[in-house]
């Protein structure tokens, strides 16, 4: 006799694989960005309703989409009850006929390893850059960053102009900053 898990994933998967496919198709996507704007709407309408009932949800956004991608690639990961009775009330519990896309289903868990597998790398690689990032007393340096920001936007600078130029300002600045310790310390 199959579990109550093992049955919800049969119903769910070919729900959330249909819909991806959809989605995607309809807004010309890839499967994996298509099945994160369908998380963050099911992300919302989950925490709408549980607001409601005056319950909060115990997940980010970020989390949620985590937990739905784990929920796809992992035979043994099981996703909260709630969860996805939110998800079959969403779709109006329509799932019953729906076959599920083998193909599809195999991109798309390709494509979440992947992604999963670059994420990590990144978070390797900026540990420490956000280790140091953590011990900065961040407020100072807003008076002098905001007002930079928006004579950028004035200008209608696109957000990777914007970084590129904090990013530009903070490297002079840190330069000035040795410059001038260097030549305090001469002095002394």
């Amino acid at each position: 006799m199959p579990s109550k898990v093992t049955s919800i994933r049969n119903e769910l998967i070919p729900l959330i694989i249909e819909t991806v496919k959809k989605h995607g198709l309809k807004c010309e996507m890839t499967p994996l960005k298509s099945l994160e704007e369908r998380s963050y709407i099911w992300f919302g309408y989950s925490k709408s309703h549980l607001d409601n009932i005056g319950q909060t949800i115990d997940l980010s956004e970020r989390e949620y989409f985590d937990m739905i991608c784990n929920f796809i690639i992992d035979d043994k990961t099981t996703i909260p009850e709630r969860y996805a009775n939110f998800i079959f009330k969403y779709h109006g519990y329509n799932f019953r006929d729906l076959s599920l896309d083998k193909a599809f289903l195999d991109n798309l868990c390709d494509s979440i390893r992947s992604e999963q597998k670059r994420i990590k790398k990144l978070e390797s690689d900026m540990s420490e850059i956000l280790h140091i990032l953590g011990h900065q007393y961040a407020v100072t340096p807003l008076k002098y960053v905001t007002p930079l920001v928006e004579a950028l936007r004035l200008k209608d600078c696109p957000d990777s102009l914007i970084f590129l130029h904090l990013f530009n300002y903070g490297f002079i600045m840190g330069k000035r900053a040795e410059r001038a310790r260097r030549i305090k310390c001469k002095k002394v």
